[in-house]
């Protein structure tokens, strides 16, 4: 045991020591580039590897890679800690804030067992039933935060209401399902994710983007095996041979817990007041003129009102704000990427590489390229920095760039650690999710879209027009 972290310590130096003068070496060889790049690289790496071998607690561990951006001057303070100004920690924060009133109350135990009793008790029919509404849920509220809210907190309270061991397969495998449920189907409909709006903004100047109708024609199929597999993930790889305590009379269990929870308590209703009135303020922004994300957290603090009393002053110590660090490390690594023009730099790497490549190997490429992408730079910042040269380089060989910035965006929903996806880091935060318990099913499924990318999606896209 004891060599196997020493094998760790030595891959955690040895690896940001050859990626620096790696890129040192790129740096002297062309001037333009950033002379920061190699300290970035370095340090980045350096945090990647911390993470991905469990050496160090991940909150530290990005706090450290924070300040040693700061100390080691790789860029200005404002675009290191800028991330403190942005929404997602604050929305995170408020989350927090409404779980912990939510466990308090028992509302999501209710909702959960609610759903069980509609859908049937079974792990399954629970999965499925969630990934249906979150098919509908993607085409009528675009919001992608919202939705993974909202699915989240059932998934909390499925676990809570099953009284599972917050460590067990099991429960990873319902947050995860929850999660799955929100963002899976986002890609299939062009107000589905942020992404995808941002994606369709950046090459406007070049093509006619595609209308709602034309979009879903053109990525429905896909989305629609991409669920499947999800489900899949969630039932039968991330459990592995765990299974949901008593699910052989699940039903009968059900009922008995909603009896002995009797009626809707007053605090339950405040809250689920306050919960509609948060969610409403998030959808409402544009009629209202305020952040819907900064008015959800302004909401969520309402719990603490003494005429409201939905949590206490004590509950404070229970947040993981911790959390909030983490986040706001790896938002802060992905401004500073954009800041040093690393994406820019990857673009100029990888025209060469794939210059020639028939349309089917160009798609793929595509793809793969998200793979390095999402190791360095947030979702958000990759589709801002690379869906326009990856659309100029479609039309520099005579090819419609839909499809590769189709398989592109396929790949921004691809991730195996915490720091990837800021929505990812978020379903940490309910202490009911275990990460080398996903690693498997996520791996899979990075090859699964893969294949299917190929064998399916391209054929399609050629039937249709598209290539």
């Amino acid at each position: 045991m004891l060599r196997i972290t020493h094998l760790k310590w030595l891959l955690s130096l040895l690896i940001p020591a050859g990626a620096y003068f790696a890129v040192q070496t790129a740096v002297q060889a062309d001037p333009s580039l950033n002379p920061h790049l190699p300290m970035f690289f370095a340090i980045t790496l350096w945090a990647i590897t911390v993470w991905a071998t469990d050496i160090l607690p991940a909150v530290p561990s990005a706090a450290a890679m924070t300040f040693l951006y700061l100390l080691c001057n790789v860029a200005p303070a404002p675009v290191i800690f800028g991330a403190w100004g942005a929404f997602l920690p604050w929305i995170c924060f408020g989350a927090l804030i409404l779980s912990e009133a939510l466990e308090q109350t028992g509302l999501t135990r209710r909702l959960a067992l609610q759903l069980m009793h509609l859908v049937g008790a079974t792990f399954t029919r629970i999965v499925v039933s969630l990934m249906t509404v979150g098919m509908f849920m993607a085409f009528l509220l675009p919001d992608i935060m919202c939705r993974v809210i909202i699915f989240v907190a059932i998934a909390h309270g499925l676990v809570m209401a099953l009284e599972l061991d917050p460590k067990s397969r099991i429960s990873s495998a319902i947050i995860m399902a929850g999660f799955c449920s929100a963002t899976s189907p986002g890609y299939g409909f062009l107000t589905g994710t942020e992404m995808s709006l941002i994606a369709m903004d950046q090459i406007k100047s070049i093509i006619t983007i595609p209308t709602w109708g034309e979009y879903a024609l053109a990525n429905l199929p896909f989305i629609i095996l991409y669920c499947c597999f999800s489900i899949f993930m969630c039932v039968k790889i991330i459990p592995g041979k765990e299974h949901i305590p008593h699910e052989d009379h699940l039903k009968e269990v059900v009922a008995e817990r909603l009896r002995d929870m009797g009626p809707m308590t007053t605090q339950e209703w405040k809250l689920l007041i306050l919960m509609i009135c948060a969610i409403t303020g998030l959808l409402t922004s544009k009629w209202h003129g305020l952040n819907g994300y900064f008015l959800y957290a302004l909401i969520a603090i309402c719990c603490y009102l003494p005429w409201i009393g939905l949590a206490s002053f004590e509950n404070v110590r229970k947040l993981n704000v911790g959390f909030l660090v983490f986040i706001v490390a790896c938002l802060g690594m992905g401004s500073v990427a954009v800041h040093l023009g690393a994406a820019k730099w990857f673009a100029s790497l990888v025209v060469p590489l794939i210059d020639g490549l028939s349309p089917i190997w160009l798609v793929l490429s595509s793809y793969l390229s998200a793979v390095a992408v999402n190791f360095m730079l947030t979702p958000l910042a990759a589709v801002s920095a690379l869906s326009l040269p990856w659309a100029e380089i479609a039309q520099h060989v005579n090819m419609n760039p839909l499809p590769m910035l189709y398989s592109f965006l396929y790949r921004l929903d691809q991730y195996i650690f915490p720091y990837e996806y800021a929505l990812y880091m978020y379903i940490f935060s309910t202490g009911y999710i275990t990460p080398k318990h996903m690693f498997k099913g996520l791996g899979l499924r990075i090859l699964f879209v893969a294949v299917i990318l190929m064998l399916l999606q391209v054929p399609y896209w050629k039937l249709i027009g598209l290539m």
